[in-house]
């Protein structure tokens, strides 16, 4: 079951809000902490193929990627340089939570 699916034309930038609540309250990150996507292809998650920051909540990015499917994770990077997975991108068998579609443009 997809949790969330984004979803961009060949070429568009990826744009979204992450809505990130801890114990019923929106979490407010610290300034030494940056929210970061990884994308992977969807037959091989282990290799990323891309790796983006921002220390808001606000994503805005061009992934530079082929059309095709491919799965993403979100999380939180510490000032320690440790991490945590907000939102993972396979479950416990390895089937898509959340993915990203990008799909061929006509005409080109």
């Amino acid at each position: 079951m997809i949790l969330n699916r984004l979803i961009v034309p060949e070429g568009n930038p990826v744009i979204f809000y992450l809505n990130h609540s801890e114990n019923g309250q929106e979490y407010a990150n610290t300034r030494d902490e940056y929210y970061y996507i990884n994308i992977s292809e969807e037959n091989d998650p282990s290799i990323v193929c891309l790796h983006w920051e921002t220390n808001q909540k606000y994503f805005d990015f061009d992934p530079s990627l082929p059309e095709g499917r491919y799965v993403f994770e979100i999380g939180l990077r510490k000032p320690d340089g440790s991490s945590i997975v907000i939102l993972p991108a396979l479950d416990e068998r390895r089937h898509p939570l959340n993915e990203l579609l990008i799909l061929r443009r006509l005409g080109e």
